[in-house]
C-alpha cells in the first residue's frame, strides 16, 4: 500500500477530536509519522470525548525512537484495529560470532538489515526456538561497544557463559526524543478501549495506563513482533524494550482479554500499588509523602478510606480533610485528617483503597515472553483462563515494598496453564519463587508473617513441566488450594533457584510458609519427575493447613 503523507494520521485523529466527532474511520494504509516542534509524542490525543477512531488495515510507523501515541483526560474513547510499528525498529539483533576465554566478552554481529546502534539491553536466544535461551540468568549492566564496523562487543562478567558461537541476541533500548514507551493513557482518562490494536515495537513498554479514573480496556489486542524490516533476512527477535503492559492504580481496575503478548524486553503484564510513606502521625492528623510516581496529590480525595496493615492486624479510616504542607527541605507533603485514630507510626505505608485497581480483568491471554507472565500488586481481581509459556514466572503475588504492606486480597487465580516457567533467570536472592507465587520478604533471608496476602482461591490451575517450585504460598492467610494438577514438575536440575536465600525449597511441587489458614483439595501431581524431592512441604511457621491423605496424590508416574 503507498505510504500516506506524515501529517494525514496526525490531522485525521486531532480534527475529529477538535470536531467532537462520534466517528472517524481512518483510510487503510500506512502511515510514517515523524516529530513535530519538541513534542513528547508523535500523536497526542487530549480530551477526546465519546469519540470511536476506526483505524482496521492502519498502520502507523514511527520514524524516532519515542512515544507513539498519548492520550490525556480522555472519556469514552475507543481506538480499533490500529497497528503500532517502527522504522528504525527500537532494537536491533545479531548472532555470536566471538566469546572470551573467561567469558567476560562476547562479540555480536549485527543481523542484515536491522539498526546499526549499540543498545546495551540484550536478550539471548536459542537458535532453535529464537525465544529466550534457557540457563541463562539475568544479564543487567551489560556495556556494548563496537568492536569493528557491524559487530558489537558486549561486556560483563560471565555473559558468556551458556551461550555458543551462533546464538541469535537481541539489544534494545529506550527512547532516542520525546518520551519513551509505545502507547500511554494518563492524566484522569475514563472508560479507553483498545480493540484489536497490535504494537510490533516500543521503546520502553508497549503500552502504560497511568494515572487515570478507571483502568483501560483492551480486547483482541497483540504485542507481537512484526514483518523482517527492509533488507533482513532474519524474523525479529523482540518487541518491546521493557514490559508488554503496566496498568497502574486506577479507581476502577483494568481489562485485559483475549490479548497476546509475546518476545518482549521484560515483564509481560503488570499492576502496581501506590504508597504513602507515614512521615508523621498526631492524633487523627496524619502527614505522608506522596508516592514517587503518581500526581502531586496521590491521587487523594476527601470521603476515600487509608488503610494501614501490619501482620493481621488492618485498619481503616476515612479522609476527612486534606491539605499540602511545605516542609522546607523535606519538600510538599500531604495531611490527611482521619475519622479515628491511626496505629500507624513514622515510616509505616498507608493506602487509598478506594484508587487500588479493584475489579481487574486479566482473562484468556496468552503471554509467551521471558519475563514474568503477569505481576500483581492489588486487590479484588481475577487471574483466569490465560496460557503462560517461557516465562521465568508464571504469577507472581508481591507488593514490592520495602514494608511489605500491601492490598492484594480477594484475588481469584482460576483455570490458568503454565508451561515451561523457571528455565532461565533464576534468582536465589529473591523471595519470588514458584510459577505462582505470593511472597513477601522482610530482608536478611526472611519473609514477611501471615497477613499480607488475604482470602486468595488458587483453582483448576495446570502447570506443565514447570523447573523448580510449583507454587510458592507465603505470608498469607485464608487461601484455598484445589483441583489444580501438576504435570511433569521436576524433569531438570533446579539447582539453586529462587528462593534459596529463604530456605524455599526448589524440589517441592508446593510449599506452604508464614502462612495461616490454608486449606488444600482435589489437588494431583502426574509424572513426577527425578528431581521432586517431595510434593507438599509445610514449613512449621504455617499454621491451619487443612489437606486429606489423599491430598497431592500422584495420578501415574510412567
Amino acid at each position: 500500500m503507498q505510504a500516506q503523507t506524515q501529517g494525514d494520521l496526525r490531522a485525521l485523529i486531532g480534527d475529529a477530536v477538535k470536531s467532537g466527532q462520534a466517528r472517524v474511520v481512518i483510510p487503510r494504509g500506512v502511515y510514517r509519522v515523524s516529530p513535530v516542534g519538541n513534542a513528547g509524542a508523535l500523536i497526542t490525543i487530549s480530551k477526546a470525548r465519546n469519540l470511536e477512531i476506526v483505524a482496521d488495515g492502519v498502520t502507523m510507523v514511527c520514524t524516532k525512537r519515542m512515544r507513539a501515541i498519548q492520550i490525556n483526560q480522555s472519556e469514552n474513547l475507543t481506538l480499533r484495529g490500529l497497528t503500532v510499528d517502527y522504522d528504525p525498529l527500537t532494537f536491533t539483533q545479531g548472532k555470536v560470532v566471538k566469546i572470551a576465554e573467561d567469558k567476560g566478552w562476547m562479540d555480536v554481529k549485527i543481523d542484515a538489515g536491522y539498526p546499526q546502534i549499540a543498545f546495551d539491553r540484550i536478550v539471548i536466544c536459542d537458535p532453535k526456538t529464537r525465544f529466550h535461551k534457557y540457563g541463562i540468568n539475568h544479564l543487567w549492566g551489560t556495556k556494548s561497544s563496537w568492536a569493528e564496523p557491524g559487530v558489537l562487543r558486549i561486556t560483563l562478567k560471565d555473559v558468556g557463559r551458556n551461550v555458543d558461537l551462533g546464538d541469535p541476541v537481541a539489544l534494545s533500548g529506550g527512547q532516542e526524543m520525546g518520551d519513551c514507551h509505545g502507547i500511554t493513557v494518563e492524566n484522569q482518562c475514563s472508560n479507553v478501549v483498545f480493540r484489536g490494536v497490535t504494537i510490533h515495537s516500543a521503546p520502553g513498554m508497549g503500552l502504560v495506563d497511568f494515572n487515570n479514573e478507571t483502568g483501560i480496556k483492551m480486547f483482541d489486542c497483540k504485542i507481537v513482533p512484526g514483518p523482517k524490516p527492509v533488507g533482513a533476512t532474519e524474523e525479529r527477535l523482540l518487541t518491546t524494550s521493557w514490559d508488554g503492559l503496566q496498568c497502574n492504580v486506577a479507581r476502577v481496575g483494568a481489562q485485559i482479554e483475549n490479548c497476546v503478548i509475546e518476545r518482549c524486553g521484560d515483564d509481560s503484564w503488570s499492576v502496581p500499588t501506590r504508597e504513602f510513606k507515614v512521615v508523621q502521625r498526631n492524633g487523627k492528623a496524619v502527614l505522608f509523602r506522596a508516592p514517587e510516581y503518581g500526581p502531586a496529590d496521590g491521587g487523594l480525595r476527601i470521603g476515600d478510606h487509608l488503610q494501614w496493615r501490619s501482620g493481621m492486624k488492618t485498619e481503616t479510616q476515612e479522609i476527612v480533610a486534606l491539605r499540602k504542607v511545605n516542609r522546607g527541605k523535606a519538600g510538599m507533603l500531604i495531611e490527611a485528617i482521619v475519622k479515628g485514630e491511626f496505629s500507624a507510626q513514622e515510616g509505616d505505608c498507608v493506602f487509598n483503597q478506594d484508587c487500588s485497581s479493584k475489579g481487574f480483568i486479566y482473562r484468556n491471554n496468552k503471554i509467551y515472553s521471558h519475563g514474568r507472565g503477569a505481576l500483581v500488586k492489588v486487590s479484588d481481581g481475577l487471574i483466569e483462563g490465560n496460557t503462560f509459556r517461557g516465562c521465568d514466572k508464571a504469577i507472581i503475588v508481591n507488593c514490592e515494598l520495602a514494608t511489605g504492606a500491601g492490598l492484594a486480597d480477594h484475588l481469584i487465580i482460576r483455570g490458568n496453564t503454565i508451561i515451561e516457567t523457571g528455565y532461565h533467570q533464576a534468582m536465589p536472592w529473591s523471595e519470588q519463587a514458584g510459577a505462582i507465587c505470593l511472597s513477601s520478604s522482610m530482608g536478611g533471608g526472611k519473609l514477611r508473617p501471615p497477613g499480607i496476602f488475604n482470602d486468595i482461591v488458587i483453582e483448576n490451575n495446570t502447570f506443565e513441566r514447570v523447573k523448580g517450585l510449583n507454587l510458592l504460598i507465603s505470608s498469607a492467610c485464608n487461601v484455598a488450594v484445589r483441583n489444580n494438577r501438576f504435570l511433569s514438575p521436576h524433569s531438570t536440575d533446579p539447582g539453586r533457584h529462587n528462593g534459596a536465600d529463604y530456605n524455599i525449597d526448589a524440589t517441592a511441587v508446593i510449599e506452604v510458609t508464614e502462612s495461616n489458614g490454608v486449606d488444600f483439595f482435589g489437588n494431583v501431581v502426574r509424572n513426577k519427575g527425578p528431581f521432586t524431592k517431595q510434593m507438599l512441604r509445610i514449613e512449621p511457621s504455617a499454621k491451619n493447613i487443612a489437606y486429606g491423605a489423599e491430598e497431592m496424590g500422584e495420578e501415574g508416574n510412567n
